[in-house]
């Protein structure tokens, strides 16, 4: 019974902090959005310099870095409810450094094509 009901709330935990994730997935991408320009004038939340640039930008890969840690303790909680055993960290840890690789990939995308 006790497992029943560990294994249960570890599913209804892992599905809250995936959905959490997902919903800063959001704001990742809007945080990536407006760090991808180009450094000009001071003008539609436009960078100043290429400093301001690569302030926005490290913030932008940091909050993406997270999200996606947050995202693998879901799935590492799915992950048990289902198999009753914790994923391996080799499986988890491609999960944040393919979100690092994405965000950048699109920030490169949308700052090349603007």
């Amino acid at each position: 019974m006790f497992v029943l009901v560990g294994r249960a709330s570890a599913a209804l935990a892992g599905i809250a902090i995936a959905g959490l994730s997902l919903f800063l997935a959001v704001w990742v991408l809007i945080a990536a959005s407006l760090a991808a320009q180009w450094p000009g004038r001071a003008c539609c939340g436009r960078p100043d310099s290429w400093g301001e640039l690569g302030d926005r930008t490290f913030f932008a890969l940091t909050f993406a870095s997270t999200d996606a840690l947050i995202f693998a303790a879901g799935v590492a909680l799915l992950g048990y409810a289902t198999e009753r055993r914790w994923p391996s960290w080799r499986t988890l840890r491609w999960v944040p450094i393919g979100a690092v690789v994405g965000t950048v990939a699109l920030m490169l995308t949308a700052l090349l094509s603007s």
